[in-house]
């Protein structure tokens, strides 16, 4: 572990004096420098402090078992403002990666490149920093677990919109410029933003928005990753509209492969 963190300074180093670190710079080396700085410095130390924050969530949280349980904490009035520090902090930290590190211009054109339809769909992205799409779902979780729902919704999306059509071109983005191998994919990260969307709606009792967002999610293309999350959205989604039937199997599912040991004991209980 010594060596390789003595290796990514010497990286970082040469990387700033042979490329410079301005965002107003898109080429492959700025982009390795922003991804790798986005993800090992500002989003791991944000992402430490939500970890706290959700584990004070947890531990703080007292269910009321006179009443129908939400599926998840943060749905207990009382369960909102604990780790809210721990929330701020990771706000804080997601809101810098993204002020320093985004990389809106887009880069030169390299003379002799076919201009294919790849191309020019990846010349026409809104965001190029390849990481920097998990320092914009940090500042959403984090501000849904903090309670601030129209916020998070606000985020989840934005980021709906800003990365809307990335799917289909991230794998070649990846090709086109391999050192982008270190950060997390873009592939399915409007996805993502529309299950919490859907979560941020259900806290809020619209269900009607709760629904059409996950109507907007192409279910037959989801990874393994966001099936979990998925199925639990829905589920909490049929709760908060009074189906309970039409939520036993998405609870079902999640209850099966949730990894989460207190989320999975309460999927069970309400399934019960």
């Amino acid at each position: 572990m010594k060596h390789k963190a003595i290796l990514l300074v010497g990286i970082l180093v040469t990387l700033m004096l042979v490329t410079g670190c301005s965002t107003r710079k898109n080429t492959a080396g700025t982009r390795f420098y922003h991804a790798l700085t986005t993800r090992y410095n500002v989003y791991f130390n944000g992402n430490e402090a939500y970890k706290a924050g959700l584990q004070a969530q947890q531990q703080g949280n007292k269910d009321n078992y006179m009443e129908m349980l939400p599926l998840y904490p943060i749905g207990n009035k009382e369960t909102t403002g604990i780790g809210t520090s721990d929330y701020e902090r990771a706000i804080e930290k997601a809101q810098k990666a993204i002020r320093q590190h985004s990389i809106k211009r887009r880069p030169i054109r390299k003379p002799g490149r076919a201009y294919t339809d790849e191309y020019k769909k990846w010349l026409a992205r809104r965001e190029f920093n390849p990481f920097i799409n998990r320092a914009w779902m940090l500042l959403g979780k984090a501000q849904y677990q903090k309670g601030d729902f129209p916020e998070a919704a606000a985020t989840f999306s934005y980021i709906a919109r800003l990365y809307d059509g990335q799917t289909n071109i991230a794998r070649r983005q990846r090709q086109m410029c391999i050192r982008d191998r270190l950060y997390d994919g873009q592939t399915n990260i409007t996805s993502e933003a529309l299950i919490w969307l859907s979560r941020c709606y259900s806290a809020l009792g619209w269900q009607y928005d709760a629904e059409d967002a996950l109507s907007r999610v192409n279910n037959d293309s989801l990874p393994p990753a966001l099936a979990v999350p998925y199925a639990s959205a829905t589920g909490n989604f049929l709760l908060g509209s009074q189906r309970y039937k039409e939520a036993i199997p998405h609870l079902e599912k999640t209850a099966r492969k949730e990894k989460n040991k207190q989320q999975k004991a309460r999927c069970y209980y309400l399934l019960g």
